[in-house]
């Protein structure tokens, strides 16, 4: 594994180049820009911080492994204002629970951190493997969410993760956002007050994005992000993934890339929202060779957040996912500790913008 960490390009990362080449390139908005209607409409969104909307999660199976305990769940999505595929209607969520913990016993509160996908990520395999059962074996829960389209709640014509319209792209963006809002909003109103959120690449920016949208603190660990998505897929190496000759149509590539960075730059920049409630328990992991995120976008982040530790670790965007699962479960662990001490100091929660916290 070690030559992983050789660059052989100089701008990015040797193994980022070959799987955008080889795996990535063009697999993005091969049918256009879709719903224009909906994409406006979301762009006319007033308030990225509203309270979250509630949901009624219900637990499907359990099943008890040697060193932990899983429990599959599924929750329906509540923005029925917007029209998800069929398939992306349910939400699915698998839970990591350490050995001899009970989600449902009276008095039982364990520590619970939510993991967000990277972009790919459609199953649960990575994130259980690699972050949450070495999470299980330190005492904290964890719950993988599914997001719309994606695994199985991608629409029967999409191949993988190759979502073929923009305003699909963009609503994908939005509600993954808004579902992770309300799971852990949902169990912070039912006790769970040590919670944390995770992520690498796409999962850390809907971390960072959720951690700061929330009013009340959460151990934040956020790998491979940047300030915004825009940059990364319009303009950086990214816009590799997108089919640019379905966008353009009859104007320039110059006029697609201006119009596809409003879209994104809208729904999936940082700027628009306040730092998190506390910086204290939250880490920005960043790769010094990642071609996927422009390093200038990963210290925008910081500038930013003033106050937040962000660190740098060698290689690129695949060998951080691929090597860097243990510093973040590390990190994570740590961050909750701070989490504990921080509330017994007392540090508590801001108000939902223009709204109470109280249900």
């Amino acid at each position: 594994m070690e030559d992983l960490d050789r660059n052989f390009d100089g701008d990015g990362h040797w193994l980022d180049h070959l799987y955008l080449r080889l795996k990535s390139k063009d697999s993005l908005f091969s049918k256009g820009w879709g719903d224009e209607k909906l994409t406006k409409k979301l762009l006319n969104l007033k308030n990225l911080t509203e309270k979250p909307r509630p949901l009624n999660i219900h637990f499907t199976k359990r099943v008890e492994e040697k060193k932990f305990t899983s429990l599959e769940a599924t929750f329906k999505n509540p923005f029925i204002e917007f029209p998800l595929p069929k398939n992306s209607e349910q939400g699915f969520l698998e839970f990591i629970l350490p050995q001899g913990v009970d989600l449902f016993q009276k008095g039982s509160k364990p520590p619970l951190v939510l993991l967000m996908p990277a972009s790919g990520d459609d199953t649960f395999t990575y994130r259980k493997k690699k972050i949450a059962i070495p999470l299980a074996q330190k005492g904290i829960a964890s719950v993988m969410l599914e997001i719309p389209f994606y695994g199985r709640r991608k629409p029967d014509s999409q191949v993988e993760t190759n979502i073929g319209f923009v305003s699909d792209f963009a609503l994908m963006l939005y509600m993954s956002y808004q579902e992770g809002r309300s799971i852990l909003y949902s169990f912070f109103k039912n006790g769970f007050y040590n919670l944390g959120i995770s992520g690498f690449s796409m999962g850390g920016f809907f971390s960072s994005g959720i951690a700061a949208s929330l009013p009340f603190p959460l151990a934040l660990v956020a790998a491979l992000t940047g300030n915004t998505i825009a940059d990364t897929l319009v303009y950086g190496h990214c816009q590799q993934s997108c089919q640019w000759n379905a966008l353009i149509g009859g104007q320039s590539k110059t006029f697609a890339q201006k119009k596809l960075y409003k879209i994104l730059d809208f729904i999936g920049n940082l700027e628009t929202l306040p730092p998190p409630p506390s910086l204290s328990t939250s880490l920005l992991i960043n790769a010094q060779e990642d071609a996927y995120i422009p390093p200038i976008n990963a210290k925008k982040l910081k500038l930013l957040w003033k106050d937040v530790d962000q660190i740098w670790i060698p290689g690129g965007h695949f060998t951080t996912i691929f090597k860097g699962a243990p510093i973040v479960v590390d990190a994570l662990e740590l961050a909750m500790k701070d989490l504990r001490s921080s509330k017994k100091r007392g540090l508590g929660e801001r108000p939902f913008q223009g709204l109470s916290l109280s249900p």
